[in-house]
């Protein structure tokens, strides 16, 4: 038996050596549309041609704009095992004269055998085949690595993305993620799903594979209109010249008229139009299975082809119908095959040309193509319907008489090409497959004078390749009928298209790399241990390789590895590795949430693949001796699971655990491939020997330094590595402070140990465990680190001794003290004496330190303290051993008065060393009143000072002190001095308050300080604003407060002094503004300007303004002056402190100009002048005098000699002048006449 199904398998994977790559079968599941784009578009990153045997793509994200109708290019991303479909949407050639031979380079192309229309060559187009993914490429883009049927497994076909040219349009490509359904129910129609359109790069194609079986379940897939885009109304680019659709980069039949608007031809395999739709690219030709535009005007679009060819779109209405002439409406787009259909090329259908309208706004609607359908599965079955018409509009809304309305003329798609590969047709089904062409759009009179648009050529059938038998599918790829004008049923020359093409096959017709069949993994497990010859002790751990290997041709993804390890064995860790491109994760965890079983995963396992597992597994303590068995299975998602078992997993039949599914659910064929049993007693690659251990070796040592003095850092704690038990041995370190109760260290578990800073004594000991075993620990011998803690502090007090003290005591300090009490502390003083003898010793080890020195000089003196022998302590501090020391002193100043700190030099002396001590008695009479300085500043350091204040006094004149000093330097050694000198009686002053002033007062002489003794001598006053002779200036000193001194000084010279306060007030500035000119009879506001300075307290001002004379008021700030006359004005203003200040202003009144009306120059002496009295006041005015003819015969200013009667020297005749004066002041010009008498 075990022949035969191996057999079997070797037959199939022959078999399927060169057929369709397999992929990964049931992958998807088996849910089906559910309201989803079930395939994914990805296009190339950029232009470029990807050769035969290419292994890898950049891509680019899934477009996610949806273009103009907003579509889903999909939702899945593409993972490891993924089917996926590469297919060349445009590659064909076309000639591109501007004539009949456009398309083809047959000017008799087309049904009707007017050229215009066709392809040279169709290159790739429609060229695919399937590639295998071997990495992940999210919805994002990038970089894709896949495995194909071609040399290297590589691509089978050439591939090429461009943009268009001048000589040819764009060629794309496009990579489409299949879905791969195990079986597949459908539940809703495909309307629902929103097939994406082809835009140009991506869509137009519905592909799925079905690895079991299919059911229509009485639904449709319908892939309608989703293919190449018809070409759109001419609504162009508005330019100088005009509105007009581009022609830049696209071969085309044009119209040569670039000052009208055209409709765009449409979209095909030679090549999206550069402006495609909204707008299209204008033209009458029809690039190969695209239909061309209408030509001039209101002419209609010609049909696209597919299986079969379009028709021609309608004539437009400036021709009427000629028979004889080149028809204007689009050419019709022609089949995409020669002879016979490929069955290697999958071509959307073509869609429909535009309809030229003529420029005007109107309901025009592109055609779209068929998309392509690929469907491969293993049965068919149920009633329903696989569609893919090409679009036909009637619009039925515009009815005969609509004038308002002009429908589109468009020409119809073609139907598309549908691909049905069934491998076993033993199902019962009724299945209708549609991939009729759309009709040419119909129009409507446009207006009374009947003149009209061509309506839309019919669309060519599609394409049906078709493995069902007749009695379980009907096939229909009818043509689509031309348009027509609604009132009168006029076609105005459109044709209708033609029938497409059906086809039957069988899977054996196709190419090798394009035969579908279900293929799946085999996957094959084995288990060894890694280290056979090991001894496993309890709590020890192995580990185990597990070798799952997929020998069939089909990938294997989402695999995972269920694994029985022998009771009392526990999994610790797990690492997998992969060979040739299959995946999964590195490191691996325990899948399954309760932990009732072993599951890992998960993997993907392409064809030759295998999955390597290190399994790290744990032995527990209580496992007793004996021989254990360890057995795994592979699990995998069912590739024929159904709709109500979608998680539905797998297992190779041989082997298989209790309770698993080693058959499809679909098809009761057991699974391929083999598991592990290791219970088998052919099985022992996997045993594992467990034997008993006893542990010997377990020594710790001890560094070579382990006893510290308050604190230390150990050096390392060897352990030896013990024998007899699991290697490596489980370690951990314990510590205890009194050698008897131990606690682990945290984190100490190496064979050796490093302890710490220590600050205490520690014990130290080793606990080696079997794996962990805490039940059977072996302990090491114990160490011990001693610290020896609360050390002796050593001190002693250094007394001051000089050379006649005899032996020096240094009293010792050190703490703690009792422990001396208990003998435990042991001394050693070095006195540092390099004269020391037999009799007088250097050293000592009494408790307290005595020496007899016989120099003064300087030593160094050492008290070295130890307990019990260890951890000396030291410490050493300089000694000063003094000489003899003799008093001095001086006072300073040559006058000592009393009430005064005197100054008392010292100016002692020592032969060697310092003073230690200095006492001082300031009056002698007074021997219990003593200063003592107990820390005299070093002889070195220049004269100290000590001052004294004796108490003040008047009489007597005169009193005699006495003052003495006494200096040590150690005990015995001492010197003193007497100084008397005379005290001085001292004055006594009074000073009494001085009383604040204005700033603007007159200086004045102090006179408030005096001495009321009656003490001769002289005083002065001192102080801001005062000068020499004692006056004090508030004007000099400023606003503010003050000290003033006065200094007396005695004919005894004793100086003394005492001061007052002064407070200087701010006064107010008066500011009565700058002066002014007024015009007679005028009144103006005087424009006072008055503030207090900063930082005065000054408050309620008042004014005063004299004379009072033409004032409103002489109390405001800013009264009104009226005068007659000139005038000035003072201004005080005074403050709440009484201080005030003046200021003046100057008001000068203008008098008005008194303008005589007569004068009479006649020369006797008496008004010979025009004299203008006041004009002096006028200085920059101008007068003017005209005569009664408008003659100016005078001019000047008012520093002009006034006018004589005389115009250029001659006498002016009697009679009225008249005169103009500009006073140039602000006043208004004057104006009259004056006569001349004689």
């Amino acid at each position: 038996m075990k022949n035969i199904v191996l057999l079997i398998c070797l037959l199939f994977i022959f078999h399927n050596i060169h057929a369709q790559i397999c992929g990964s079968p049931g992958k998807d599941g088996a849910t089906g549309f559910r309201n989803r784009v079930i395939n994914t578009y990805f296009s190339p990153a950029t232009d470029m041609v990807l050769p035969q045997g290419s292994k890898q793509i950049m891509l680019n994200g899934v477009d996610l704009s949806g273009g103009l109708f907003f579509d889903n290019f999909g939702t899945t991303p593409i993972s490891p095992g993924d089917l996926l479909m590469v297919i060349q949407m445009q590659d064909a050639t076309i000639n591109f004269s501007d004539d009949a031979r456009y398309g083809s380079n047959n000017p008799l192309s087309g049904p009707d055998g007017r050229g215009g229309t066709g392809f040279t060559d169709l290159g790739s187009s429609g060229k695919y085949e399937y590639v295998l993914a071997i990495n992940s490429v999210t919805r994002n883009g990038g970089l894709l690595i896949f495995k194909g049927l071609g040399a290297g497994d590589g691509t089978v076909n050439q591939y090429i993305s461009a943009a268009p040219t001048l000589f040819r349009g764009s060629r794309s490509f496009q990579v489409i993620r299949v879905p791969q359904y195990a079986n597949l129910t459908l539940d809703l129609d495909r309307e629902s799903v929103n097939m994406p359109r082809f835009n140009g790069k991506v869509g137009g194609v519905l592909a799925f594979n079905v690895a079991g079986t299919l059911n229509l379940n009485g639904h449709k897939i319908d892939a309608s209109v989703s293919g190449f885009f018809g070409g759109d109304k001419a609504r162009g680019f508005e330019r100088a010249d005009g509105y007009y659709n581009r022609n830049d980069v696209y071969a085309q039949f044009s119209t040569r008229d670039l000052a009208e608007r055209h409709a765009g031809k449409a979209d095909g395999v030679a090549g999206s139009p550069a402006f495609g739709f909204p707008l299209g690219t204008r033209g009458i030709g029809a690039a190969a299975n695209a239909g061309g535009a209408g030509y001039l005007n209101l002419a209609g679009g010609g049909g696209g082809g597919n299986g079969g060819a379009g028709g021609v779109g309608g004539n437009g209405a400036a021709t009427g119908d000629p028979r004889d002439v080149f028809p204007n409406g689009g050419r019709p787009g022609s089949p995409v095959y020669t002879v016979n259909a490929d069955l290697d090329r999958l071509i959307p259908g073509g869609g429909g040309g535009g309809a030229d309208v003529n420029g005007y706004d109107i309901f025009n609607i592109t055609a779209a193509g068929g998309a392509a359908v690929m469907i491969n599965a293993d049965r068919i079955t149920g009633t329903g319907a696989i569609i893919s018409n090409g679009a036909s509009i009637l619009a039925p809304w515009a009815n005969p008489g609509d004038y308002n309305v002009i429908l589109s003329g468009s020409g119809g798609g073609a139907g598309g090409t549908i691909f049905v590969n069934e491998l076993r047709g033993d199902l019962p089904a009724n299945v209708s497959i549609e991939a009729r062409g759309g009709n040419g759009h119909n129009i409507a009179l446009k207006n009374s004078v009947m003149l009209t648009n061509g309506p839309g050529g019919g669309g060519g059938g599609g394409q049906v390749f078709n493995s069902l038998s007749p009695s379980r599918a009907s096939t229909n790829v009818t043509k689509g009928s031309a348009g027509m004008v609604y009132e009168t049923g006029d076609k105005k020359s459109a044709a209708d298209g033609q029938d497409g093409n059906t086809q039957s096959f069988r899977n054996s017709d196709l190419p090798r790399h394009l035969r579908y069949n279900v293929c799946f993994p085999e996957l094959y497990t084995k288990v060894a241990l890694s280290n056979l010859t090991a001894l496993n002790y309890p709590g020890s751990q192995l580990n185990y390789t597990i070798r799952t290997r997929n020998l069939g041709p089909a990938t294997a993804v989402d695999v995972q590895l269920e694994m029985k390890l022998p009771p009392g064995f526990s999994f610790v860790s797990a690492k997998a590795s992969y060979t040739g491109d299959s995946s999964g994760p590195e490191t691996l965890v325990n899948l399954d949430p309760t932990a009732r079983r072993l599951l890992v995963g998960n993997f993907n396992l392409f064809p030759g693949d295998e999955v390597v597992i290190t399994l790290t597994a744990k032995i527990a303590c209580n496992v007793i001796p004996g021989t254990y068995h360890a057995s795994a299975q592979s699990l995998a998602p069912d590739p024929l699971r159904t709709a109500a078992n979608p998680d539905r997993l797998v297992t190779p039949a041989v082997n298989a655990f209790p309770n698993t599914f080693f058959s499809y659910e679909s098809y009761p064929d057991p699974v391929p491939g083999s598991n592990y049993n290791g219970d088998l007693a052919a099985s022992s690659a996997e045993d594992v020997v467990v034997v008993m251990a006893n542990i010997t070796g377990n020594v710790i040592q001890a560094p070579q330094i382990s006893v510290f003095c308050l604190k230390g850092d150990p050096g390392i704690i060897q352990g030896m590595e013990p024998s007899g038990g699991p290697v490596p041995f489980s370690y951990q370190w314990q510590q205890s402070s009194n050698g008897q109760d131990f606690t682990n260290i945290i984190g100490a578990i190496t064979e050796h140990f490093d302890p710490p800073l220590l600050t205490e004594s520690v014990y130290y000991r080793r606990k080696v465990v079997m794996g962990g075993c805490i039940d059977v620990p072996n302990f090491s011998n114990i160490v011990l680190m001693k610290v020896e803690q609360s050390l002796p502090v050593p001190g002693f007090l250094m007394p001051d001794a000089c050379v006649n003290d005899g032996a020096t005591y240094f009293k010792n300090t050190t703490v703690p003290d009792d422990d001396d009490a208990l003998g435990i502390l042991t001394y050693v003083w070095d006195f540092g004496d390099v004269y020391s003898g037999p009799g007088n010793p250097n050293t000592s080890t009494d408790k307290n330190g005595r020496h007899l020195f016989s120099r003064s000089g300087e030593y160094t003196i050492t008290l070295t303290v130890s307990r019990a022998g260890i951890c000396p302590q030291t410490i050493t501090r300089g000694f000063r051993f003094n000489g003899l020391p003799t008093a001095n002193f001086s006072i300073q100043g040559s006058t000592y008065c009393s009430g005064q700190e005197l100054a008392f030099e010292d100016r002692a002396t020592v032969d060697y060393g310092e003073i230690t001590r200095i006492e001082w008695y300031f009056d002698d009479q007074k021997p219990t009143e003593v200063q003592v300085d107990l820390q005299p500043e070093k002889r070195n350091a220049g004269v100290r000072i000590f001052k004294h204040l004796y108490p003040a006094f008047h009489s007597p004149a005169t009193r005699t002190v006495s003052v003495r000093m006494v200096v040590f330097s150690g005990t015995s050694c001492r010197d003193e001095k007497l100084m008397s000198f005379i005290l001085q009686a001292s004055p006594e002053l009074t000073f009494d308050a001085l009383p604040a002033i204005c700033k603007n007062a007159d200086p004045f002489q102090l006179t408030q300080a005096k001495e009321v003794r009656g003490t001769a001598g002289e005083g002065k006053y001192l102080g801001r604003g005062v000068n020499a002779q004692g006056e004090f200036s508030p004007e000099l000193a400023g606003p503010g407060t003050y000290s003033i001194q006065y200094i007396f000084t005695a004919e005894n010279g004793c100086v003394v002094e005492k001061s007052q306060q002064i407070t200087v007030l701010p006064v107010p500035v008066a500011d009565a503004g700058a002066d002014i000119s007024m015009l007679e009879g005028g009144s103006q506001q005087l424009a006072l300007d008055s503030k207090v300075p900063a930082g005065g307290g000054n408050s309620g001002l008042r004014y005063k303004w004299t004379p009072a004379t033409f004032l409103d008021r002489d109390d405001v700030r800013n009264p009104v002056c009226a005068p007659t006359l000139d005038q000035v004005y003072t201004l005080t203003v005074t403050d709440g402190e009484s201080c005030a200040s003046t200021d003046q202003v100057n008001v000068r009144l203008i008098k008005n100009p008194q303008i005589p009306n007569t004068f009479s120059p006649n020369g006797d002496g008496i008004n010979d002048d025009w004299k203008i009295k006041y004009m002096e006041s006028y200085p920059q005015a101008t007068i003017v005098i005209f005569n009664r003819f408008g003659t100016k015969v005078f001019s000047g200013d008012a520093k002009s000699k006034p006018w004589d009667g005389k115009f250029k020297g001659k006498d002016l005749p009697i009679g009225t002048y008249f005169y103009v004066i500009d006073p140039h002041n602000g006043r208004k010009t004057l104006s009259g006449s004056i006569t001349i008498l004689r």
